[in-house]
This record gives C-alpha cells, sequence and structure tokens, in this order.
C-alpha cells in the first residue's frame, strides 16, 4: 500500500521555509482522513509563511 505526500516549497531569504513541513496520507485513507491531514497541512503552511520577512511587510503596509 502506499502514501501520498503533501509537500511545499516557499523560498525566503535563501530558505525554504516549508522544508520539514508535510502531511503523509495513507492510500487508502477515507475522504474525513484526507481532509485532517491537508487541514494540518494548510495551517502549518499559513503558520510558517506569516513568520517570512515578506509576510511581515505585508502586515506593516
Amino acid at each position: 500500500m502506499g502514501q501520498l505526500w503533501l509537500v511545499g516549497e516557499y523560498i525566503s531569504e535563501g530558505n525554504n521555509v516549508l522544508a520539514g513541513v508535510m502531511a503523509i496520507i495513507p492510500q487508502d485513507a477515507s475522504a474525513d482522513v484526507v481532509f485532517e491531514h491537508v487541514d494540518a497541512f494548510a495551517e502549518e503552511v499559513n503558520q510558517r509563511i506569516s513568520e517570512t520577512y515578506a509576510a511581515r511587510l505585508l502586515k506593516d503596509a
């Protein structure tokens, strides 16, 4: 049985701030499980990106 990997890349100041952020979803996962993993992934992505220099500049604008 395989797995699906949800990963992202967002480069800020020369670093991928999403390195290490991933969701590993079993291929046979139910829709509810997929939604849970994707929601958790999206929350972590939003948190990490909100801490970047570019996002901080937008907040101050």
